[in-house]
């Protein structure tokens, strides 16, 4: 956009007052809760092992998050008017853009997604030996990690099993490095052509698999890129790993596929939570969040549900799972096309 010289000053100026906006929001926000300590917040709810002691750690974290509430929606609103300034209409619309996704498969997503969520919980595997409290907000609702996982052994079982199928990857074995880090990402090196795979050191061995997994089918994507799609968004290259990671994830354990079902969910959960908070920052999002959980998880009757205040992804990097829920809603989109047909050639034999 071509801007008269005194248009693009008067910008300039607002946008580095808004720039300092968010900074002034989540610099509040942030001296009452650091990520380090949201994280390990929700670990100690999440991942004790009785009800009891999920009380006790939420209550000894209440008084922060009731301080929180309040510091939320000015993050949002800053967000929104710094990209608005920038000539965007939201600060949803900037990651739309920055992502490539286009408004045709957004939309999409949009219509389709409650028929793909319907879908993945028909799928999901019975929860073994589940704690009462599974579908409660004091609980991360994971199938992963009701996976036995006796006997795995990560990266050694999944690199055995990605070099037998691609010979290329085993050829370029020296320059894929795996490390175990913090969280799980991939970083190419574009000048000597190495990869290094990092796996949250955190998680589960049936977590890592699935990790690794997918790190591996981004690096196969990074291979084949420049003959495939050389000039791909960050959304068309994140689809295409996806398309891959199912295929790979069902030919390597059938379990750990359906467990998989699950972390898409939560996917649609979070993407949901940031559409919906950003578009409408002053409306009830205790209730909300609990209203998108029991959205996307059958079963789920949540009434109210503050940890999304605690959940450092949400204040830290909002919408960076927006490529992946509008990917596995066009891949599954297909999918659930071709088992319908399939039940009606089904039915037209018999």
């Amino acid at each position: 956009m071509d801007l008269p010289e005194d248009s693009r000053v008067y910008t300039g100026e607002n946008v580095r007052k808004n720039t300092n906006s968010l900074t002034r929001a989540l610099g509040n926000y942030l001296s009452v809760m650091r990520p380090v300590e949201m994280q390990e917040a929700l670990r100690r709810i999440y991942w004790s092992s009785n009800r009891y002691q999920k009380l006790k750690y939420y209550r000894q974290y209440k008084p922060k998050i009731d301080k929180l509430r309040t510091l939320y929606p000015p993050v949002i609103l800053a967000r929104n008017e710094m990209m608005r300034q920038n000539y965007h209409q939201s600060f949803l619309e900037f990651w739309q853009q920055k992502f490539g996704i286009p408004q045709e498969d957004y939309r999409l997503f949009l219509n389709k997604s409650g028929s793909v969520i319907n879908y993945l919980n028909s799928l999901l595997p019975e929860p073994q030996d589940c704690p009462p409290s599974f579908g409660s907000k004091y609980n991360n609702r994971c199938f992963l990690c009701q996976i036995k996982s006796e006997g795995l052994k990560v990266p050694e079982d999944v690199l055995s099993f990605m070099g037998q199928k691609f010979p290329e990857l085993k050829k370029r074995s020296q320059q894929i490095r795996i490390v175990f880090a913090d969280q799980s990402q991939m970083k190419p090196n574009p000048e000597d052509g190495s990869f290094i795979i990092e796996i949250n050191k955190n998680s589960g061995l049936p977590h890592q698999a699935a990790d690794l997994i997918h790190e591996l089918s981004h690096v196969l994507r990074h291979l084949k890129g420049k003959q495939v799609l050389p000039e791909s968004t960050i959304y068309q290259r994140e689809k295409e790993t996806i398309r891959l990671e199912l295929t790979l994830l069902r030919e390597f354990s059938p379990s750990l596929w359906k467990a998989k079902f699950g972390v898409m969910l939560e996917t649609y959960w979070r993407a949901f939570f940031e559409i919906e908070s950003f578009t409408h920052p002053s409306s009830d999002l205790d209730r909300l969040y609990a209203k998108l959980f029991n959205r996307c998880f059958a079963g789920g009757h949540q009434a109210k549900n503050d940890l999304y205040l605690i959940n450092a992804p949400l204040i830290m990097q909002p919408f960076q799972g927006l490529p992946a829920a509008v990917a596995y809603t066009i891949l599954l989109s297909e999918q659930i096309k071709d088992v319908v047909n399939d039940r009606v050639l089904e039915t037209l034999r018999n």
